[in-house]
Order: C-alpha cells, then structure tokens, then sequence
C-alpha cells in the first residue's frame, strides 16, 4: 500500500508543472509583446505637452547647479587645469593621448549614412598593422616645445541628452546661472534703482516707477516663415539640412516690425525701445533692463545691459626648451577652417600644399586645430554615393596624417561633415580615418570645442554655426561684431534651440560660457577678422577671432600663446574664379 500512496501524493504534481509551464509561457509571451513595437506592452510615459506660448520655455521647479571653478595656471612643466561642467573634480586632468572611439551620430542626414558606410568598411579591415609604427609616436618634433598636454572640456560630448525633454530646462538653466552676474553689474551701474526679483513684481509698484528687471529675451520676427509651412512646403528627401537652415544671409529673419519680449519663470512683458536697439538683440540673451511701466503693459526701456565679463587668468610663461626655433620666437596655435577636402578645385590643392609645408618646416607651431570644414560640401550633400565619400576622407586621411606626425591636431566636426547636425555636433568617428587614428597627437573633438593648453591658456570656439545664425536674426554689421556680443552676453550660441537647432541637454545649457577664454574663435567665415576685447584695464582680455574658410580664402591664422593679443594671418595664394 505504501507505493499506491506515494503515487497518490505524487499525482498532483503533473498540474502544477504544467501551470508552471503555462506562466513561463505567457511571462515570454508577455515580454515579446512589450518590447515589439505592436505589441499591447505598457507605452513609456511621455512627457506633457507645453502649455503655450513663451512660458513653455520655463518649469517651476529649479535647475540644480554648482558652482565651477575657474582655470588657474601652473608653472612649466605641470599640467594645468580648466573650467568644466558643474561639479567636475578639482583633481588635475588626465592627459589625452588620443581620440575615443565615438558613437555613430543619431541625426545628419545623406552625408552620414555615407560616411558610416565608410567607417564600417574602414572597420572591417582589421586592427592597425605594425607597417605604420612610425605614426603612433608623440608626433612632437625635437625642435618643438612640449605643447602636447591639453585638457578638454566633456561637456559637448555625448550623454547629456535627451530627446524626450522639452527645452524648458535649457532656457531655465541659462536664466538661472546668467542672472546672479547681471545683477550684480546692474546693481553696480544702476545703484538707485530698484531691482525686483521677479517681472511681476512690477505690477505691484506704481505706474511710472523706475525699476529694474532681469529676464531672458524673445524676439518676435515677423519675417520669420512658421516652421510647419517650411516642412509642409519642402521636399520629402531635401537632404541634411531643416528647411530654415537654409535661408542664409544677414538679417533675412530681421525686420522694422520684429517686436520684443522679456520674461522669466513668473510671467513676460512686452519690451518699448529703440529700433536700432531691437535689431543688435536676439532671442537668448539674458539681460537686465531699467525703465517703467506703462498702462498699456509695456515696459518702456530706459537703458539695458549684460554681465560684466571677468578677464581670463593671467598666462604662467615657461622657459623654452633647448632647440626650440631660435630661443626666443613664441610658440604658436594655428586655427585653419574650410579645407574642402574632396573638391575638384586643383588651385585649390597647390594652396593646401603650401600650408601644409609651412606648418611641417615651422617650428613655432604647437598645435593647429582644425575649425570644421573638414570636406567640401559638394560631396557631402545629401544624394551622393559613399565612394565620394569615401575618396574625400582618404584625402583627408593622408593629408592630416602627415600634419600629425609632427604637431598635435584636433579636428572639429562642420556644418556639412559626416556627423549629426545639431550642436553639439559630436566628434568625427576615428574609424573614418584609416591612418590618422594611428597618431596619438590626433584628437577628433566635438563642436563646440573647450580646452586649455600648459600655461592656462585657455582655448573656445565653435565652427560659425552660432555666428551665422546670429547674423540672421540680427543687423549686426560683421562676424566678428557677432561674435563678440556672444562674448558679452557670456553665451556661445544665444539664439539655440530657437532658431539654430540644438539638443536638449539634461544638465542644463551647455553653451553658457563659464570660464572666460583668452580666445574665443568662429571658423567657416568668408574672411578673416579678429579684435582684442578688454573688459578691465588689467591689461588682460579675450581674442575673439573669425577664422576663413580656406577655400573662400586660404589663409592660417597664427595666436601667440605667449601673447594672445598677437595675431598673424600668412596667406597661401588666391582661389577662385579670379586666381
């Protein structure tokens, strides 16, 4: 009997695995219905819809920021330190030898579906062969001094976005981490004047009072197109570029009839001021303005100003090393932007040869950093195959390989290189370069680029995008007039994401200028174009330079890194039509 009881109280066994093997079934069933894009799994919530109007730009909770410190130089010989994102380490920075390995980018169009298909038959070639061994040395010549230690700023680069935000938290952060600078400069110049802490305070004075307010600006242009009727009117296949982007020329956004507006996280106002004063600003800009209210709601605009910009740190000057030129000529940064590589211009080539052999047989250069540009935008543009692709980045491949060998270079991505298109624009896959990725004094850095070199010399630019876009949405006179009202207003691209497109960050706006450079550049400008900015008399002050397009007009710009205020501009024939 003892076996039939045993076979009894097995017997309800068989159920229960089967009803295990029934849930393990429908848990698999349950999971490949949520991960398929049909399937009937819980959708990710999606974030809310903005309430309209300007004060989609700001959320009621507050931004949390830290404060960064500042560059500060040390002797020869010792690596310095930079400014960087909020709550970096104050332990000095590793050196970076080379270029990590940089994901594909998420956006950009015809040119980078080419140029991932290059970079993946790049890839599949297999590791660097030993053939080349002579391009993975230091690259550093005996009769160059030791420039080759840079830090860089990782605040551009990849991880700090998020698609699926709205650009709240952009505006609000730049408001925030703008506003303490500009009231203490509007406290400074304006000392009898109320500042209030919020625009809607104004309601509560007096019609007629004299006060002050700090806000972010919009610009209301009336001959800006609406941005549906662009995409409903353009092309299905138009290539990299958003309809908007397209419409280049200064102040073809900008009108007498442009109206503006200041607001901040309570409430917005309309601004009354002069015309010629509407067409310098954009939106963007955090600014303070003193004047009064009016019964109809506008406020009259009286005066108006930015932060007071800081000077950089002053320059820790080392001896040069023995054999360095003749012991006394300053070391030198080189920008070059516009190379266009890959067109089919041969005047074009003989320039590019003679500055390569300029920069390979002069010992003073230190560093060139290459301002985007990289390949003409003739073979990047959206329709083309990847062979011409291809042929233009084994130019480049070649061409920079042997500036490498030499010098340190830093390629910057451009509007029309093979990567995404909004700012910030990452870096240039290494893979994409089958001989230069072997150079440890090659770096592919993204755009905007930060860095500082020995001596605290600090280092910001872009490659134009920001400038051209300013250049639209205002009646600035110049590149460089541009580019230095992004210096005063302490912002590299004021006018992102309205009209220049730009990613939303999760840490906040990354285009706020927190560590003030000795020089500030724009690549891919019709000509060259520099000016000293000194905001104090101390003698110490910002460069800000516009560096050409070579293509447009072949020229290196030269910065002493002893001296910023020391500029040289060699040039190297004439192209075009008139060469």
């Amino acid at each position: 009997m003892a076996p039939k009881k045993a076979k009894a109280k097995a017997a309800p066994a068989a159920p229960a695995a089967a009803s295990a093997g029934r849930s393990k079934k429908k848990a698999t069933s349950e999971a490949a219905s949520a991960s398929s894009p049909g399937g009937r799994g819980k959708r990710k919530a999606q974030p809310e819809a903005p309430q309209g109007g300007l004060l989609r730009w700001f959320t009621p909770t507050k931004a949390a920021t830290t404060p960064t410190s500042d560059v500060q130089g040390t002797p020869a010989g010792s690596q310095g330190s930079g400014a960087g994102d909020a709550g970096e380490s104050s332990a000095p920075p590793p050196v970076l030898a080379s270029a990590p390995p940089t994901p594909a980018p998420e956006d950009g169009g015809a040119s980078t579906a080419a140029a991932s298909q290059a970079a993946s038959e790049a890839a599949a070639e297999g590791a660097p062969q030993d053939a080349d061994q002579d391009l993975r040395d230091d690259g550093i010549c005996a009769g160059r001094q030791d420039f080759s230690e840079v830090w860089s700023s990782d605040k551009f680069g990849r991880g700090a976005s998020d698609w699926l935000k709205e650009y709240a938290g952009v505006y609000a952060s730049r408001l925030q981490r703008l506003r303490p600078p500009i009231e203490a400069h509007a406290r400074a110049v304006w000392p009898q004047v109320s500042l209030l802490p919020a625009i809607r305070e104004y309601r509560r004075r007096s019609w007629g009072t004299e006060v002050a307010l700090v806000g972010i600006l919009f610009k209301d242009m009336k001959s800006r197109p609406h941005v549906a009727t662009l995409y409903r009117d353009a092309p299905v296949l138009e290539g990299a570029f958003l309809p908007e982007v397209r419409r280049t020329g200064p102040g073809c956004l900008c009108s007498d009839k442009d109206v503006m507006w200041l607001q901040d996280g309570t409430t917005r106002m309309e601004l009354t001021m002069p015309a010629e004063w509407c067409a310098q600003l954009a939106t963007g800009f955090v600014v303070a303005v003193r004047g009064w209210a009016s019964h109809d709601g506008r406020f009259s605009v009286k005066h108006l100003c930015l932060a007071k910009i800081p000077p950089p740190p002053p320059l820790v000057l080392g001896q040069p090393q023995a054999g360095a030129a003749d012991g006394h000529s300053p070391p030198l940064l080189a920008l070059v932007s516009g190379l266009a590589l890959g067109a089919a211009a041969p005047e074009l080539a003989e320039a590019r040869g003679r500055a390569v052999d300029f920069l390979l047989q002069s010992s003073q250069v230190q560093r060139l950093i290459v301002c985007g540009g990289l390949l003409a935008e003739e073979v990047t543009a959206g329709g083309l195959q990847a062979a011409a692709v291809r042929s233009a980045l084994e130019e480049a491949d070649e061409l920079l390989a042997k500036l490498a060998a030499v010098l340190p270079v830093d390629v910057m991505p451009g509007p029309h290189d093979p990567t995404n298109l909004s700012l910030p624009q990452l870096p240039l896959h290494p893979y994409l370069f089958k001989r230069l990725r072997k150079c440890r004094s090659f770096k592919s850095v993204s755009n905007p680029y930060e860095c500082s070199l020995r001596g605290g010399f600090r280092v910001l630019g872009h490659s134009g995008q920001p400038v051209e876009d300013l250049l639209r949405c205002t009646r600035l006179s110049s590149p460089i007039q541009a580019l230095q009202c992004s210096l005063e207003g302490l912002h590299l691209a004021p006018t992102a994401p309205d009209s220049l497109p730009a990613q939303p960050r999760t840490g906040g706006d990354a285009f706020v200028i927190d560590a003030v450079p000795h020089i500030l550049f724009s690549g891919g400008h019709d000509a060259e174009d520099h000016q000293w900015y000194a905001p104090t008399q101390s003698g110490l002050g910002t460069t800000c330079i516009c560096v050409p397009a070579f293509h447009a007009s072949p020229q290196l710009v030269l910065v002493n890194l002893h001296n910023p205020r020391d500029v040289h501009v060699p040039h190297f024939g004439r192209v075009g039509p008139g060469s």
